[in-house]
């Protein structure tokens, strides 16, 4: 597949718009990007969005993580889901919030949750199995705000073009199978991953993050930030074989110039398999 140009607006027949990020959001994000960030620092900050609130205390209740009695306060349920889980689903509830998907007919609010939060999951526990000596301790949590944001230039397309993306829904069910990404290049003449780029640099995300966005299905990225991309498409690629209830794991050779050899993916997607099920009660909870 080749690398989006660096302008794609002009493949559009009118000017894309951006929503506009809700007021105080920015703030918030500044807030995660903290690597300083604590528990009561964290629910201080959360606390003034609602919705975000509501999910969390909602996953922190759900079947995958098992409280052993209900939790009722916000600084208790980051305590429960852990920093990282906290940090990178609060930034795509963020992230989500401008969106309204239910304009597009078809589209799965859940098993985009769920889709997201397997690529997370992925794309951390390769980081895991990556060298040393590439990656800092705080690569994991990288990799699975990545993984989980992989995707969201979808939600710009279901609120911004819901008939183009009803149509690329129902055509990743043709035979032979095609991706969703190629059945919307097909109609629109872009996909989710240029538009995710784009709306990440024009809110002000890391450019690390963008870029993993926007090259993940790029198998010959070789350019900045490549690793953490390569992490992320590579668990793109497992969770969508997952999803589709493939048996066997795609394997990328290219992974071994990380030190993750074949056998080590195959464990890596028996990992992702047996995480499904909680990955999809996960996305329950953010479905509400």
């Amino acid at each position: 597949m080749e690398n989006n140009p660096p302008d794609f607006k002009h493949k559009f027949s009118r000017q894309p718009t951006l929503p506009t990020l809700p007021i105080g959001i920015q703030h918030l994000l500044a807030t995660l990007a903290d690597e300083n960030l604590t528990y009561p620092k964290l629910a201080k900050e959360i606390i003034n969005h609602p919705n975000i609130v509501a999910r969390l205390v909602a996953l922190a209740n759900s079947a995958w993580a098992a409280p052993v009695v209900p939790i009722t306060d916000l600084e208790t349920a980051c305590a429960r889901l852990g920093m990282s889980i906290v940090r990178s689903t609060s930034l795509a509830l963020a992230i989500a919030s401008p969106f309204n998907p239910a304009r597009c007919p078809g589209f799965d609010i859940e098993r985009f949750w769920s889709t997201g939060i397997l690529v997370s999951e992925g794309a951390a526990i390769l980081a895991t199995k990556a060298k040393p000596e590439i990656f800092l301790d705080e690569a994991k949590g990288t990799a699975q705000t990545a993984g989980i944001l992989h995707h969201f230039g979808l939600l710009w397309f279901a609120d911004q073009m819901p008939d183009e993306t009803a149509k690329a829904l129902k055509m990743r069910m043709n035979t032979p199978p095609i991706s969703l990404s190629q059945a919307l290049r097909q109609l629109t003449y872009t996909d989710y991953t240029a538009v995710g780029g784009w709306i990440a640099r024009e809110w002000g995300l890391p450019e690390l993050l963008a870029t993993a966005v926007e090259q993940h299905l790029s198998l010959e990225y070789k350019q900045e930030f490549w690793e953490i991309t390569l992490l992320v498409g590579s668990a793109a690629r497992m969770a969508a074989a997952l999803l589709r209830g493939d048996e066997e794991k795609p394997e990328n050779y290219r992974l071994e110039s990380l030190g993750i050899s074949l056998s080590t993916q195959d464990a890596v997607f028996e990992q992702m398999t047996k995480k499904l099920d909680g990955c999809r009660e996960m996305a329950r909870a953010l479905s509400l």
